[in-house]
């Protein structure tokens, strides 16, 4: 998680340096901050609750690939995509094995709680705090940038 936040970090202040000149580009550089702070807040709360939180995320990741591989099976039905499919799903079976996921657990695998959500169940004190003012002084200007619904810059 680190790693992914120092490169996003890297490539959002090449995006915005100053000797790319008329080449700037402050908008994805935004994108890309929406993702560091995205990282802060999944740390924070495996900080707390490593293990119940290494879990989840664990556990979503896995709903992630489960859902990904059945779309792409079903709607790119060529033959690369099915042989593709089927290495996929070979990886979602060990993790699942893994993770030692219950036949109820991989009926209604769980979700890992969107950013507004992570307070006050994953975090608490000093930490939600600092959370809860990062969110709300910049998640959701970020979160413009990020799904494009902001207005057109000239």
């Amino acid at each position: 998680m680190l790693l992914l936040s120092g490169q996003s970090f890297g490539a959002a202040i090449t995006l915005v340096k100053d000797e790319a000149g008329d080449r700037i580009y402050p908008v994805q550089s935004e994108i890309l901050a929406r993702s560091i702070l995205e990282g802060l807040g999944v740390v924070l709360a495996l900080r707390e609750s490593p293990e119940e939180g290494a879990r989840l995320h664990s556990l979503d990741w896995l709903r992630h690939l489960r859902s990904n591989c059945a779309t792409k099976t079903f709607t790119l039905a060529g033959e690369t995509w099915v042989a593709w499919a089927h290495v996929e799903w070979q990886m979602i079976q060990t993790l699942r094995a893994a993770l030692r996921v219950t036949p109820e657990e991989w009926e209604k695998l769980p979700s890992w709680p969107r950013p507004s959500k992570l307070t006050p169940r994953y975090l608490t004190g000093s930490a939600a705090a600092a959370w809860e003012l990062l969110y709300f002084v910049w998640y959701s200007d970020l979160s413009i940038a990020a799904h494009q619904k902001g207005s057109a810059v000239p």
